[in-house]
């Protein structure tokens, strides 16, 4: 039999696309015999349809990478996992660095000669980790050849097979110079502005302890004189006079709230309170303004709300009673209505909203509400008065709780605010009960105190010493008053008072040293109530720190003297009753 051999010279290969869509690939081959005589061709046909529906794909797909990878501003980069080899470069790599992706390929170590010296130790302990397939992102800086300096934010992630053996290590590398620049600048300009918000906390501390000071002689005095027998006419003016140093007080406590939220110097209590009491408190204090214009003040607490939640009640009272108190300014007929209800029960978030029968607010004037100094129309600021300092308050107040407000309104239709905060339930029922009991304890030991206890004023103010002596004497209490903390130390070295009020600013000696200096004296378990007229609550904490046993801000209250001095001073159950106060020292 004549054998038969392939010519591989002659050989014929082509692909042929069909008209169906598929791809055919042809081979073909001459057959010759011994003597190389052509003996005709062989043929064969494979369909490869799938195979090059694959490859296309694959091209397409390394297409798009090319595209994406060379388009963005970011460096794209891909190595061995050995480092020995860099895979992939994106361009971007070389206006960043200055550098080919030529000379990387060439050597892979090159980028880190570019490392700025004072980094070099930490990006080559990053480096190390994440050639062994850990996911990292770096910072650090790095020097191109004509002398810049840059930042570089570096994001190295592994590429794995399916057995999860590291095959690749990938990352994006980014110049982020700019951003660094910026938050340079914030810094520098954070610490530009410190000196200043100090000085202005200072300030605003300064000028609320002189304005405080007198405001004390005002507001004490007042209080006593309407304690006296008065005519309808007498009455009514020091109503108003007394009314009016409130206000201003009131103010001044709003400027000191704002720059306090400001400067994040408010401490939120965490304690069990009951909601429907501090609503019902809000509603009977601002009764007294709502009642003589003839409005209906209404509260709605929903069943739904646990019994008592944990957070700060003093403050959601300053925000209820802000936005009440507005609703009643604003509205000339009709009723507020103050509403709480459960919005979500797996957070125990509780909704609140206040509606008025009011002016209401243009659409337009909204955005503005919550800006301090802010009315939503300058004539309602003649007309109403106010500052606008209420609402940015309460928007910053319930901001700080982690929740938000609003306000739903139509001009001369009234207004809807409203605000949402979440509380923790609390199952100390037991705790409200003692809250209450002491409450109660105290309220009665303020009219058992013993007559018979003597009491030493240490205020360097000569109205404020006058208005202190009198409220005593109104209590029906004995006091002495001494000009200074030097002349506090001698009197209470030897004994003989049961309590003092001690002034925190006095020339010769503060009230801080005299207390310091008592405390080490025989006489040192003696109570020393601070009376000052700063208001700041770090003054409270400094107070209690230097030894003082409780505080007292000026303007004194005769009613809050009243139980801090039950609270101190001992009692006898063969006291007459104190002075009953009239409703206008509240």
């Amino acid at each position: 039999m004549q054998e038969l051999y392939a010519d591989p010279e002659l050989d014929d290969h082509c692909e042929i696309e069909l008209k169906d869509g598929r791809t055919i690939e042809r081979f073909s081959s001459s057959l010759r015999n011994e003597q190389n005589e052509n003996q005709g061709r062989v043929w064969f046909f494979r369909d490869i349809t799938e195979r090059k529906r694959a490859q296309q794909a694959l091209q397409a797909s390394d297409e798009k990478f090319r595209q994406l990878a060379e388009n963005i501003r970011e460096v794209f980069w891909m190595m061995s996992p050995s480092a020995d080899q860099i895979l992939y470069i994106s361009p971007a790599y070389e206006p960043i660095w200055g550098r080919s992706c030529e000379s990387l390929y060439r050597n892979p170590m090159s980028w880190a000669e570019s490392i700025h010296p004072d980094d070099v130790a930490q990006a080559h302990t990053m480096f190390s980790r994440q050639i062994q397939g850990e996911a990292l992102d770096s910072e650090y800086r790095i020097r191109t050849p004509d002398g810049q300096e840059k930042w570089i934010r570096d994001r190295a992630f592994p590429i794995r097979d399916h057995d999860g053996q590291l095959i690749r290590v990938g990352g994006i590398a980014d110049d982020i110079t700019e951003r660094k620049r910026y938050e340079e600048d914030l810094i520098r300009a954070r610490q530009a502005a410190d000196p200043a918000n100090v000085a202005k906390s200072r300030f605003l501390a300064n000028m609320s302890h002189e304005i405080r000071t007198p405001m004390n002689g005002v507001i004490g005095m007042v209080q006593l004189l309407l304690e006296t027998e008065l005519t309808q006419e007498q009455r009514r003016y020091a109503n108003v006079a007394h009314t009016s140093g409130r206000a201003l007080l009131s103010l001044i406590d709003d400027i000191l709230d704002l720059s306090k939220i400001e400067a994040r110097k408010i401490t939120l209590e965490k304690r069990s309170f009951s909601l429907r009491d501090t609503i019902d408190e809000v509603v009977q204090l601002l009764g007294i303004q709502a009642t003589p214009k003839g409005l209906n003040l209404r509260s709605r607490v929903s069943p739904e709300i646990p019994t008592l939640l944990i957070g700060d009640s003093h403050r959601l009272r300053q925000v209820l009673t802000n936005l009440a108190a507005n609703a009643i300014k604003f509205t000339e007929r009709g009723e507020i209505m103050l509403e709480a209800a459960i919005e979500s029960h797996s957070d125990t978030k509780i909704r609140f909203e206040i509606t008025d029968t009011g002016i209401g607010i243009r659409s337009e004037q909204i955005g503005e509400l919550f800006q301090p100094f802010a009315q939503a129309d300058a004539s309602t600021t003649r007309r109403y008065g106010g500052t606008g300092l209420g609402l940015a308050i309460s928007k910053q107040l319930v901001e700080l709780m982690g929740g938000t407000i609003g306000v739903r309104s139509q001009q001369g239709h009234g207004s809807t605010f409203w605000f949402t905060m979440v509380y923790e339930p609390s199952d100390q029922k037991q705790l409200a009960t003692d809250w209450r009991a002491e409450g109660a304890s105290s309220s009665g030991a303020a009219d058992r105190i013993a007559r018979d206890v003597r009491i030493l004023v240490a205020e360097d103010n000569i109205i404020n010493r006058e208005v202190a002596l009198a409220q005593l004497r109104k209590l029906g209490l004995k006091a002495t008053a001494v000009v200074n903390g030097a002349e506090a130390v001698e009197a209470l070295r030897d004994g003989g008072y049961d309590l003092a009020l001690m002034d925190c600013q006095m020339p010769v000696m503060d009230g801080f040293e005299a207390t310091r200096r008592v405390r080490l004296s025989s006489n040192r378990d003696i109570p020393i109530i601070a009376v000052t007229a700063d208001a700041m609550p770090t003054e409270r904490d400094r107070c209690l720190s230097e030894g003082m046993n409780d505080y007292l801000a000026k303007p004194v209250d005769l009613r809050r003297l009243a139980e801090m001095l039950a609270k101190w001073l001992p009692a006898t159950v063969d006291a007459e009753p104190l002075p009953n106060l009239r409703k206008g020292c509240q």
